[in-house]
């Protein structure tokens, strides 16, 4: 009696499971309308059954893809990566400091300056995340060595504008010229 059941369960669930494919028909009215039905067309319409193919895409080949790829992509990590061993303990101190909470938020810091900021506020701050991350973030030129560079910059375009200027002279009776 038990198997019968389990029989039946089975056919049961095999049914519920396979696909259902409804059937479609196209009619058009007296009036010309096209009207879409899972009945048959009424009397004094005409059309026809509709064959609906199953509605299935295989993706198997689209995940056997990206399981290659991501299989590749491991392996070349695994050939980037150094060696085994284990950083030494300084090494490992100064992996931990630079990715400390404290370093990014020196870091944080120094970086969103507000524009009246000066120079040597921008450096004082640069050096502080410099302190606590034990590495410099921002490597090349310090804040007031740009700033410098910047003035002497335009104290030469403002010499060489001034230079190129037009003078504009003015006669004054008796032979006198007075320029601006």
């Amino acid at each position: 009696m038990k198997t019968l059941a389990f029989v039946a369960l089975l056919a049961a669930m095999f049914l519920a499971a396979s696909p259902a494919y409804a059937q479609v028909h196209k009619c058009k009215d007296v009036a010309g309308k096209t009207i879409y039905s899972d009945a048959p067309c009424a009397v004094g319409t005409r059309g026809r059954q509709i064959n609906v193919q199953p509605n299935t895409i295989d993706t198997r080949m689209d995940w056997e893809r990206s399981e290659r790829y991501i299989r590749s992509r491991q392996q070349e990590n695994e050939l980037r990566r150094p060696s085994a061993a284990q950083p030494s303990a300084p090494e490992q101190q100064a992996n931990e400091k630079r990715d400390s909470y404290a370093c990014k938020m020196a870091i944080r810091n120094a970086e969103t300056q507000s524009t009246s900021a000066s120079p040597t506020k921008i450096d004082s701050d640069r050096g502080e995340a410099r302190r606590i991350c034990g590495f410099n973030p921002w490597p090349g030129p310090s804040a007031s060595e740009v700033d410098a560079a910047n003035r002497r910059t335009q104290a030469i375009e403002r010499q060489t504008r001034d230079a190129n200027r037009p003078r504009i002279c003015n006669s004054i009776g008796g032979g006198m010229s007075v320029c601006n």
